[in-house]
């Protein structure tokens, strides 16, 4: 698959591409090596996989919390009432990138659909049982190959382990998971879930608005690495001069979010 074409500058020939960085959900590796990229590119716009809704409520996540911190989101169903939490401590990749992000002056967005949308409806809706869990079958089967007891250890053996000392350790790092994310995602043109569709459909439409709104500047989307290979597929094709916009709330008694403090 070609690589996306770059944004362009309206300035000058300056040709920059997006950074997309696949990550593991509360990874230190992972958060290092978005806390070195930020440092590194300075980029004007950080993009996190994170419920939208709460972008007019950043503020209240920038305040001086104890971690660690969670985003609540509920729903009422003709099922029952479902909830789900989007947990954040200091190793989070995505804490990391909202707090050092906003520290160096950059655009910080959430980028995902509202959890309220999606988590927190049963598996059985959110999920196609057609979908082939390519994931579960590919980890099975190489830590199998390397001697890893179950997946977690495979991903301590392959990332977590190594040492991260110089900007050739992250540049590897990097590379290590993006080939990692690549194999087990496959082709991107194959269906996965609806709901992973939606979401990445989504996240694509926000980085093309990234890429158009600051031009010729470093752009960063940190996002699970399961999706980026899809993102990376969709963005070049979108046309977003405007900021997109969240769903609303269709009634406020009967879904919404918040966030709560473990303090």
């Amino acid at each position: 698959m070609p690589p996306p074409p770059p944004c362009h500058s309206k300035r000058d020939d300056t040709v920059v591409q997006p950074r997309i960085i696949g990550i593991r959900h509360h990874s230190p590796a992972c958060a290092r090596l978005v806390a070195q990229a930020l440092a590194q590119d300075r980029p004007a716009a950080v993009l996190i996989e994170g419920p939208a809704d709460f972008n007019a409520r950043m503020d209240e996540l920038l305040l001086p919390h104890r971690l660690p911190l969670a985003l609540y989101s509920y729903a009422h169903t003709g099922q029952g009432v479902s909830q789900c939490w989007f947990p954040l401590v200091d190793h989070s990749p995505e804490w990391v990138a909202l707090t050092q992000g906003h520290a160096q002056g950059a655009t910080v967005r959430f980028v995902d659909l509202p959890h309220w949308q999606y988590r927190t409806l049963p598996a059985q809706a959110r999920h196609t049982p057609a979908a082939p869990d390519r994931y579960g079958r590919l980890t099975q089967a190489l830590a199998q190959r390397l001697a890893c007891d179950g997946d977690h250890a495979l991903w301590d053996h392959l990332f977590e382990s190594q040492a991260l000392d110089s900007a050739a350790a992250f540049q590897a790092l990097e590379q290590r998971l993006a080939v990692y994310f690549h194999d087990l995602r496959g082709d991107p043109a194959q269906p996965t879930t609806p709901d992973d569709a939606a979401r990445e459909d989504n996240m694509a439409q926000w980085l093309a608005w990234a890429c158009q709104q600051f031009a010729g500047q470093p752009v960063l989307l940190v996002c699970g690495g399961w999706h980026k290979r899809a993102i990376e597929a969709l963005w070049p094709a979108r046309h977003a001069p405007q900021e997109p916009t969240c769903p609303a709330v269709p009634d406020a008694g009967a879904s919404g979010a918040s966030h709560v403090a473990f303090e």
